[in-house]
């Protein structure tokens, strides 16, 4: 009876890692494509003259759309929207400043 109930507790822990892990590797996964996306654009505008106020980037996981917005004569407002292969949406802001010449600040929004 000892046993068992050793054997219960250790497969739910076990278990409880083993979500853990895979919602890590998840967030990781999310992570890794905005910052892809974050530094295409961002090269992009501090790159070339005209750029696509709208855009999409293909992942092995996921999609990444991006949207621009001019906030003022400086500064810049990139939407970025990831549809995850497991159907969820998340999203992000990132503000470019054009003097700068590069992303000054990142908001996520789940």
């Amino acid at each position: 009876m000892l046993f068992s109930g050793f054997l219960a507790l250790n497969f739910h822990q076990y278990s409880i890692e083993k979500s853990l892990q895979f919602e890590l590797a998840e967030f990781e996964r999310n992570q890794f494509m905005f910052m892809q996306s974050f530094k295409k654009v961002e090269n992009q505008l501090s790159n070339t003259e005209e750029v696509e106020k709208t855009g999409i980037f293909y992942f092995e996981n996921g999609t990444v759309t991006y949207q621009i917005n001019e906030l003022d004569s400086t500064q810049l407002q990139i939407l970025f929207r990831l549809v995850t292969s497991t159907g969820a949406e998340l999203e992000g802001f990132g503000y470019y400043d054009q003097n700068l010449e590069k992303m000054v600040k990142w908001l996520e929004r789940n």
